[in-house]
Order: structure tokens, then C-alpha cells, then sequence
């Protein structure tokens, strides 16, 4: 998580209590590196850790590292129970 936290504090510039609490959050989504930061919804961080323009600042910022050229994230396969 050290790593999603530098992109954060690359992006925004929020005090350490409220970056605790991001990435307590961002833990319990379930967020394990910087690359599952796109899958990270405005809903998911509002209003409990983030106000709303703050949250939307980062996910455009991480929506569009991940349409900057660069290797692609390793897929995941996903298996449903039957």
C-alpha cells in the first residue's frame, strides 16, 4: 500500500489522518496496488473519508493513468461458483 499511497499524495495533498482513513478504505474495497486504483468508484470514498471534489480529482487522475501508454495490468481470472 505504500505504493498507492505515494500516487495519492502525488495527486492530492490531504492531511495524514484523512490518508489514513483512504487507504483503510481503499484496504477494505480490497485495493492492492496502484493498478486496481481505476477500478475505485467516487461512491466508494464519499462522504465517509473524502469530500466529493477530492475523490473526483482522484479517480479522473487514476482513470487516466491507465490510458497513458505503458504495460497493461496482468488479468485476472475470475471464477463463479456454479
Amino acid at each position: 500500500m505504500e505504493e498507492v499511497q505515494q500516487n495519492i499524495s502525488k495527486i492530492v495533498n490531504i492531511n495524514d489522518e484523512t490518508m489514513k482513513k483512504l487507504l483503510k478504505k481503499l484496504e477494505v474495497l480490497g485495493v492492492q496496488s496502484v493498478d486496481d486504483l481505476v477500478e475505485v468508484t467516487t461512491e466508494d470514498l464519499t462522504p465517509e473519508v473524502l469530500l466529493p471534489v477530492m475523490a473526483r480529482k482522484l479517480i479522473r487522475a487514476w482513470s487516466s493513468q491507465m490510458c497513458m501508454p505503458g504495460p497493461l495490468p496482468q488479468l485476472v481470472e475470475v471464477h463463479t461458483p456454479k
